[in-house]
């Protein structure tokens, strides 16, 4: 069909409200790139595949991708041995999960009835290790868990002592120099512990200044009897995000063997949700397949144009 043809029908206007009905960017980019076809066995194929997603909707209103997300790039990245952050790992996961949701949901329909949905039930990868991995590691709120490894664990048991006797130590100490503090309050600057002291008095606390207020009314001093405590909180904190580090990197690097299976299955479920989309749309504007035939005959009933 010609380009003049298509803009003359509106085309791209529906292509618009069909995107609408898909659920994630892979999919809706499949729509914005359906164009006719003149081979009538792929017109078929696409009509087919459209009325049984319409099937679908029917028998299973959970049908759906659930939370996938396009995470190719992600993938490559992680492919080239690149660090995925927490998030981006949480996106692998949902994604991952939505390719075994949707693998179960198609593997289990009547193969006679739901041919195509059924042979893309059976294509899509299912990798349930890669989604265990990140759900032993991060937490639902993207943070790496305690028990990811025994070092980071440790390291994390470490932290808390270090840090609280430290606070002990700095309470001591607003109580001591109550009368030259600003405030009677232990606060942080450049990632120290550091108490306000006034500026009249900063030579009653012997220590490291790290900080002024905009007023210069204010020092913000590390007294010296907590440096050791401050260095061995800091040094432990670093060992931390070393370790962080190298948990993201290895798990990074199992998704990264897995990339191009995970790519694969993102394709096939952003092909389903095309499927979904277009049956969606299809229902909304109260269409019906048309009968195809090979002789190029053409005879419109009651026809309208979706738009209207």
């Amino acid at each position: 069909m010609h380009e003049k043809s298509i803009l003359t029908l509106e085309y791209p206007k529906i292509l618009e409200k069909v995107a609408r009905e898909a659920s994630f960017s892979a999919s809706k980019t499949l729509v914005a790139e359906l164009r006719p076809t003149p081979d009538l066995a792929e017109a078929q194929r696409r009509l087919a595949f459209t009325t049984e997603a319409s099937r679908l909707i029917d028998l299973r209103n959970d049908a759906g991708i659930q939370g996938a997300r396009d995470i190719r790039p992600y993938l490559e990245r992680a492919a080239r041995e690149g660090v995925l952050n927490p998030s981006e790992l949480l996106e692998v996961q949902a994604t991952v999960k939505s390719m075994i949701f949707v693998a179960h949901l198609l593997e289990k329909l009547e193969e006679t009835e739901f041919p195509l949905m059924h042979l893309l039930g059976g294509d899509m990868p299912q990798r349930p290790q890669i989604a265990r991995r990140i759900e032993e590691t991060i937490s639902e709120e993207g943070t790496v868990l305690d028990t990811a490894s025994p070092t980071l664990r440790k390291l994390r048991f470490d932290i808390r002592g270090a840090n609280q006797r430290l606070q002990e130590r700095l309470r001591t100490l607003v109580h001591d120099f109550g009368p030259s503090l600003q405030e009677p309050i232990v606060t942080i600057r450049n990632d120290r512990y550091v108490i306000p002291v006034r500026a009249e008095s900063k030579g009653a606390v012997r220590g490291i200044v790290h900080d002024q207020s905009a007023s210069g009314a204010t020092v913000f001093i590390e007294p010296m009897v907590v440096v050791e405590m401050n260095n061995k909180l800091r040094q432990l904190q670093i060992e931390e995000h070393q370790e962080i580090e190298r948990i993201l990197r290895a798990l990074s690097l199992e998704v990264g063997n897995e990339a191009e299976t995970l790519k694969l299955g993102v394709e096939l479920l952003a092909e389903f949700d095309l499927q979904l989309a277009k049956a969606r749309y299809g229902r909304l504007t109260r269409c019906s397949a048309p009968h195809l035939n090979a002789e190029g005959r053409i005879d419109l009933r009651n026809a309208r144009h979706p738009l209207l």
